[in-house]
């Protein structure tokens, strides 16, 4: 019989799989690479996308800017009713479309004059670069135009929030200058509330 050690050693599995492990992973082993025109072709395509997506991005911007300032102005009118029912006293928020600023007013207890609320919506808020203010009157029911109210200091229109939860109707209408979109703030009666009001169209009156 065959002495085993005079056998010729076998390679087991193990051996094969490194060996074969070893040599896919080998520095030497060559990898695969983008040529410089791969490069290219990818920096042209990112630069077309970039370009495509950032007007319209721009344009989103512009559009929140118009929204956001339709939500504030109309937090601030809420803010004005709840503090005339409260405060038994009579509030005014001022617009002024000249300076596209608006701002709050209270009636002072002796009943003669308005002067500054004394709080953070005293201050005057400004519309967004590139967003104007215009004052319109809501017609009436009878269907004739509404008067505008009393000028305010300076000959600034205004909105009156009254104890009795009474407002004084009144359409203010935001316009984005640069793309002609057009959001309207409104109380369109004594009892409503304002509002942001849609259906709103570039050049309407």
């Amino acid at each position: 019989m065959q002495n085993g050690a005079d056998a010729p050693p076998r390679r087991g599995r193990s051996s094969i799989r490194q060996s074969s492990f070893i040599i896919l992973h080998s520095p030497h082993s060559p990898r695969p690479a983008f040529t410089l025109l791969e490069l290219v072709l990818v920096m042209v395509i990112l630069t077309i996308a970039v370009a495509l997506i950032v007007p319209q991005m721009s344009v989103f911007g512009r559009g929140r800017r118009l929204g956001d300032c339709a939500t504030e102005l109309v937090a601030v009118a809420h803010y004005a009713r709840t503090k005339a029912i409260s405060d038994g006293l009579t509030y005014r928020l001022n617009v002024d479309p000249q300076q596209n600023r608006y701002w709050l007013t209270v009636q002072q207890p002796s009943g003669a004059d308005f002067a500054d609320t004394g709080d953070e919506f005293g201050r005057p808020f400004f519309a967004p670069e590139g967003v104007t203010l215009t004052w319109a009157v809501p017609p009436q029911p009878s269907g004739q135009s509404g008067q505008p109210s009393q000028p305010a200091q300076g000959d600034v229109p205004y909105a009156e929030f009254r104890p009795d939860g009474r407002t004084d109707p009144a359409v203010i209408r935001l316009t984005d200058t640069g793309t002609g979109s057009v959001m309207e703030v409104a109380c369109r009666s004594a009892t409503e509330m304002f509002r942001i009001t849609s259906g709103a169209r570039p050049g309407a009156r």
